[in-house]
Parts: structure tokens; sequence; C-alpha cells
């Protein structure tokens, strides 16, 4: 019986040579036609690395180009090291998603190609690997300099980088965060990556005023998982309630606030309009250092409280360790837990989840008793219809 031809077309049909039996003679070449869907499925089981395209490219011939589309759409610097210089370039601009860009990989400046089509890229540098004084960028700040200016000039040649996935947190010298340097951070990246330990660090250096000046359109474009925030305040810090619009999801904050040498309000007006934005906030705790908060602290009143209470629908449990004569709600809510080896001006206001029968309470203390007992009459009446 002769070989018969099978054919599989589709959309795209490539050519496999490949060998058929026939009957009582010899094998024959014959041409199969097989899909192009087919072929790059057959390409993704393969590892992701040069060697496995250039097999499958010497089987495929045809489908070279679909199968480097495939293998390296998502690629780090240590495969494409692997490739003869003469072909990276090639391989470069198929590449959309950088990944693993370490310090194993050697300095990004000294890859000399470009990436036309990475839209997103994942620094992820060991703090571990790296010198001291690069970490803090303290003893010799020019090392921060130049990581910097490698990176800006790395960075360079993606021009559709939207993405920016940072896994190490790094000071330089004039405590700006090397991720967060305007020479890095392009207008065109859309969305800044921080791991939880980056953002935490970022976090704790501007409640600390350990940055300078800090732009509050970098914090708009930073994302994290944080979810839990404890920090101490010594002075006010804008910057920070600023960042701390940057993480919708955070649940938990513990503010520490030492009042020893403070010069202006911390908790003001715009600290307050800060932690409004925070709609997933369920816990809320406000502690001085050392011992309860003074008036000095605060630049807001009563209805800034309430008004945050309203905003934030999650939130069920604040606590505020204060003097008594600068406590938010303090003549509706009776008695106050006294902190213990305290002057009695002192006390903690833990509201717990009682917001609305306090707002409630405070209602009908604001009304009028004429109104009252019309209310009250208004529902007997309306008990009495019903039975």
């Amino acid at each position: 019986m002769e070989s018969t031809r099978r054919s599989v077309r589709g959309p795209t049909d490539m050519d496999i040579e490949c060998i058929t039996p026939k009957k009582n003679s010899f094998a024959k070449s014959k041409n199969i036609h097989m899909p192009m869907e087919l072929l790059l499925k057959f390409a993704r089981y393969l590892a992701d690395d040069w060697s496995s395209l250039y097999a499958f490219t010497l089987v495929c011939r045809d489908c070279a180009e679909a199968g480097t589309e495939v293998l390296w759409s998502t690629a780090g610097l240590t495969e494409l090291n692997q490739v003869p210089a003469g072909r990276k370039q090639i391989y470069a601009d198929r590449i959309k998603h950088l990944v693993r860009v370490t310090e194993a990989d050697g300095s990004p400046a000294e890859t000399d190609v470009e990436f036309p089509r990475v839209r997103s890229l994942c620094l992820d540098f060991n703090a571990a690997s790296l010198a001291a004084d690069v970490v803090d960028g303290v003893e010799q700040p020019e090392r921060g300099k130049l990581l910097v200016s490698k990176l800006a000039k790395f960075m360079s040649r993606m021009p559709l980088l939207k993405t920016l996935d940072a896994h190490l947190y790094l000071s330089s010298d004039d405590k700006t965060p090397y991720i967060l340097n305007p020479t890095i951070l392009t207008p065109n990246i859309e969305v800044v990556q921080l791991s939880e330990a980056s953002h935490w660090c970022l976090l704790q250096d501007l409640a600390n005023r350990r940055l300078g000046s800090c732009d509050s359109s970098v914090y708009a474009r930073v994302r994290s998982g944080l979810n839990h925030v404890d920090v101490t305040l010594t002075n006010a810090s804008p910057e920070f309630f600023a960042a701390l619009c940057t993480v919708p999801d955070l649940k938990t904050m513990y503010l520490r606030i030492d009042d020893e040498n403070l010069a202006d309000a911390v908790l003001n007006k715009h600290a307050l309009s800060c932690i409004n934005q925070l709609t997933e906030l369920s816990t809320l705790v406000i502690l001085g250092r050392d011992r309860p908060l003074r008036k000095k602290v605060f630049a807001v009143d009563e209805s800034d409280w309430i008004n945050l209470f309203c905003n934030l629908k999650k939130l069920w449990g604040f606590s505020l360790q204060a003097e008594l004569d600068v406590l938010p709600l303090r003549e509706r809510v009776d008695p106050f837990e006294r902190c213990d080896d305290q002057p009695q001006s002192a006390a903690m206001l833990d509201l717990g989840n009682d917001f609305e029968e306090i707002f409630q309470d405070g209602d009908e203390e604001d009304s009028d008793d004429d109104d009252q007992d019309v209310f009250q009459a208004d529902s007997q009446d309306g008990s009495k219809q019903q039975h």
C-alpha cells in the first residue's frame, strides 16, 4: 500500500519534512502540513534558553520566528547572555517581560542590546550580595550614584517600559531611594511594584524624616501588598502621610508619636485627609511614645474626626491615647479608660466598633426636647397601628 498524504490545514500552514512508511519499499520523504497553533504548543514545553530554541528551529526551520516569539516573550539576562553575541539582538527584540535582572547577571549596562518591546522589568538585587556602603549609601555615596547611572542607562533602552518591579530598597546619599530616583523613574513608567519589605522601608524612612524632599507624583505609581504599618513619628511628616495613600489595601496602622521635641502638629487636616483614603483600614491606633499625647500634636477639630469615622466604613477599632482635653468626642464618650500611672488628665479613647451608637447618642443630645416628644408620639401611634 502506497503511503498516503495526510494534511491538517489551518489558517497558517507549515510544512515539516518527515519520514513515512511505505510497504515493501524504502522509506520515502513526504511533507506533512501542520497548523502553526500546534507547533507553538510544542514550543511552549521547551526550556526557555537558546539551546532549546536552536534545536527547535533546526527541526522547524520555517517557524523559527514564531518559536522565538514563544520562548522569548519572557526572559532574563541570564538566558540572553548564553546567546552568541551576534544573535543577542535578534532575541532581545522579542522580549516583552524582562525578569530576574540580578547581580549574578552582571551590570545591566554591560548588555549592549536594545529592548524595543519590553513592557515590564523585574529588578531583583540581593542586599546580601551588595557591599554595606552601597546599601545605606552613606560611606561611599558615589557607588550609589554609579548604580543609578547604570540603571538609568539600561532602562533607557526600553522605550515601551511601563511597569517596574523592584525587590530591593536602597537609600542614596541624599536619602532618596535609588529605585525612586527621578533619573530612573521616568514618566513613561506607570506602575512601580515594590516588595512588601521595600515599601515598608520607604514608609519607615519617611516617618523618620530620613528622606529629603520627595515628589508626591512618585507615590501615585507605587504598588505593594503591604497591609500593616507600625511607625514612630518624631516630627510632622506630610511625605509620610502622602505615601500612605499609595497603600490602598492597608488594614492596620499603629502611629506612635514622640512629641518631646515636636515643632509642628503631626495630626493635622492633611494627615487625616490622607488617612481618609485608606478605605480598607480596619484598625487605627494612635499612641504616645512614653506618655499620652499633648495638645501640640493635634491641629484638627472634632468635625474632622467625625468625618474620618464616617468615611472609613470598615474601621471597627480605634484607639487614641492623649490628654483628656484634646480627645475627640469627649462630650459623647463616657467614661474614658484612665491611663495607668498617668495624671488624671490623661485617658485612652477606645471606641471599638461603637461609632454608630456614639453618633446616634450625640444626635439625640443635640435635638430639642419638643422634637423628641413628637418623635416618641409618632412611634407610639405607629406601633398601635401595627397591633
